[in-house]
């Protein structure tokens, strides 16, 4: 899977903070991390990025039906642990 390099760390920061971190209002610090995996899902899937031509990061890693179902389960498990 592809990592991100220095410069897009910190793009990649930067942006959580201001859309996922700082953008609502959280009633108690224990509702934040609760919602970063949905953040992280649609940063990676649905939201277009400008440095790739208005795609979306997965779609950089060309997978194909099969293989999106197989990537999604394993992703799935990862997040339920």
């Amino acid at each position: 899977m592809l990592r991100p390099s220095g410069d897009e760390k910190c793009r990649l920061t930067q942006t959580a903070l201001r859309e996922w971190a700082w953008a609502d209002a959280y009633h108690t610090s224990a509702q934040r991390p609760e919602h970063k995996p949905q953040w992280l899902h649609c940063y990676n899937w649905h939201r277009p990025h400008a440095s790739l031509k208005a795609k979306t990061p997965i779609s950089r890693i060309g997978l194909t039906g099969d293989n999106l179902l197989r990537f999604l389960s394993q992703t799935l498990r990862k997040i339920a642990r």
